[in-house]
């Protein structure tokens, strides 16, 4: 299954249209994924929170998802219910067009209703689960995603980078090493919930400095694939199906002895639960493409910074990775 990500701040309807058929033109694609808080709601409505076909925006995604015969995930946008509550709330069509979930974050902000059910819909390839923003945080969250064994974990994303803006001005590393920090500690929580039911894990964030912090990723069991800046951005990936991960393993996965994962276990405690455990190398594909010339349906340049340096896991460039395209958005 080929996702679209979609690395961007908050659109209009007309902007996500047409980067949805900007990239589905001429490529085959089965998902595309914005971010959390993706979308403005059209001007001509009445109600601003009406998630309904009369919701033009509502209206055409579902159409484009039923010509292209795609699933669009809306990282979320503001639902207002009559009674006067309002949410945060992720919309998924299916291929037909169909509105097949419109689940409420349960996490909700300060202001905000919460929902009262998990955020699960159903796929060719089996169940898929939905984290909403700082929900794939939170051990409760994961543990109702993955009570339905889903293939598949998306997580759209809007919270920026909790770090002095003047000081990153002062000292741009600084920048740079939250933003890798950032992904390093993803990458850890979702290797170790998702250890005894291995899934795809996939993550929409906003841009830095336009709600988000440029962290959308994919992670998987044998590898992790970063977004190429932390900026706007389009990212294309070749998911693993379950039936394919053991075999995408690279060499060297072993189960680990007792006195091993004892020595492990101050890094991660959650490796205590199990009697047996499978560890190995992974790879780390980083989109080093630069920026290109396409014409920007967004205004802001990408900003680059330097390669992840992980000890740990085998670094692969993404010039030799045929299963991942990057499209920047700059001008």
């Amino acid at each position: 299954m080929r996702v679209v990500v979609y690395q961007t701040p908050k659109l209009t309807y007309v902007q996500a249209i047409e980067l949805l058929l900007k990239e589905t033109t001429e490529l085959r694609v089965d998902m595309a994924l914005f971010p959390e808080c993706a979308m403005e709601h059209p001007p001509q409505l009445s109600e601003q929170g009406e998630l309904t076909k009369e919701n033009v925006a509502i209206d055409l995604l579902s159409r484009f998802a039923k010509e292209r015969k795609i699933y669009i995930v809306l990282g979320s946008v503001e639902e207002k219910t009559p009674d006067g509550c309002v949410f945060d709330t992720c919309l998924v069509f299916d291929r037909m067009g169909e509105l097949v979930l419109r689940y409420r974050k349960q996490s909700a902000e300060l202001g905000k209703a919460s929902g009262n059910a998990p955020g699960i819909f159903h796929t060719d390839a089996g169940p898929v689960g939905v984290l909403l923003g700082n929900e794939a945080y939170e051990d409760v969250r994961w543990a109702q995603v993955l009570a339905v064994s889903p293939w598949l974990i998306l997580n759209p994303i809007n919270a920026p980078v909790k770090i002095d803006l003047s000081l990153t001005i002062a000292h741009p590393e600084l920048q740079v090493k939250a933003w890798h920090e950032g992904l390093q500690k993803m990458q850890d929580i979702v290797e170790s919930k998702t250890r005894a039911h291995p899934c795809v894990f996939l993550r929409a964030d906003a841009p830095l400095r336009q709600g988000g912090a440029g962290l959308s990723m994919l992670v998987e069991p044998h590898r992790s694939i970063m977004a190429p800046g932390w900026g706007p951005a389009v990212l294309s990936a070749e998911l693993t199906l379950p039936s394919e991960m053991l075999s995408r393993r690279p060499p060297g996965w072993q189960v680990m002895a007792i006195d091993e994962i004892v020595k492990l276990a101050p890094d991660d405690m959650e490796l205590l639960k199990y009697e047996e455990i499978e560890l190995g190398p992974r790879y780390l594909v980083w989109t080093m493409k630069p920026p290109g010339s396409e014409r920007a349906v967004l205004g802001e340049k990408v900003q680059w910074g330097c390669v992840w340096q992980d000890k740990t896991h085998a670094q692969v460039d993404a010039a030799q990775n045929d299963k991942l395209e990057a499209t920047s958005l700059s001008p």
